[in-house]
């Protein structure tokens, strides 16, 4: 099981969606298969579910699959999941995620920094930056708090963990926090870090993410023929992964996956 979880987790970095797939749908059939045996490792095949729904977009699943996960004893897993779970609201853009997103992390927003692991930190000041940024009116001063937030996650993720994914992802919560501030280029060199990591992983997610906040760079910088190239690699990135889910989706282990023990 904790093999097919590792196993899991390179094919989501490198945008294998049908490998991924595979996996968790394997590791739910050992479950069903030996389920007293297994049954402490069931809230790690729910976030295995969950990762791999997120992957693909299905977010509804994704929070329902984190839910079930962050019921675990370990500390480690209960905190990861409540903030994918937080985060995964956010995804699904609805009038209330901001609200269901405090809600669900509540006392984590405010005892991140006395959280043991380092994981653990770091996802939690991501999430509960997000949940600032993503606030309908956000004051000047919950922006500086949340750019301090993000900033505590981007040393944890180098320094600590030396989590490249979690570095490329921070770098493009970062990059419009710059742009605002009229920092146009520290922006611009941010998205480009984050591009050159995703894309030295295959992250065809983050690559996409970043190109896209390239786009929106040149052309606030009125630099038109550096945003028309950028257009039509975008769309080529963008191609890609929508070929990527067409495939974990094409037969009936998506739909086993999505809806397991829910």
């Amino acid at each position: 099981v904790l093999l097919l979880e590792t196993r899991q987790q390179l094919s989501l970095l490198s945008s294998n969606f049908a490998a991924a797939k595979q996996d968790a749908a394997e590791n739910i059939q050992l479950l069903q298969r030996f389920p007293n045996l297994l049954v402490s490792l069931q809230p790690s095949v729910h976030l295995q579910a969950g990762l791999y729904a997120q992957a693909v977009g299905a977010y509804g699943a994704a929070v329902k699959h984190f839910n079930k996960a962050a019921a675990a004893q370990d500390e480690h897993m209960q905190v990861c999941a409540r903030c994918l779970s937080a985060l995964s609201y956010l995804a699904q853009g609805a009038p209330d995620a901001v609200s269901q997103g405090r809600e669900l992390l509540s006392d984590l927003i405010s005892s991140a920094e006395s959280l043991t692991g380092y994981a653990e930190r770091a996802v939690a000041h991501i999430a509960g930056g997000l949940l600032q940024l993503s606030a309908a009116e956000t004051s000047a001063d919950e922006t500086s708090e949340a750019k301090n937030r993000l900033s505590k996650a981007l040393k944890l993720a180098h320094g600590r963990l030396q989590n490249y994914q979690m570095v490329s992802q921070v770098l493009l919560f970062m990059a419009p926090l710059q742009m605002n501030s009229a920092d146009t280029q520290g922006a611009l060199s941010m998205v480009s870090s984050s591009f050159t990591l995703a894309k030295g992983a295959g992250d065809l997610q983050a690559q996409a993410a970043g190109l896209s906040m390239l786009q929106q760079l040149y052309q606030h910088g009125k630099q038109a023929e550096k945003a028309a190239q950028n257009a039509n690699y975008l769309a080529r990135k963008r191609e890609e992964l929508s070929v990527r889910i067409q495939e974990a989706e094409a037969n009936g282990q998506h739909a086993q996956v999505l809806s397991w023990d829910l």
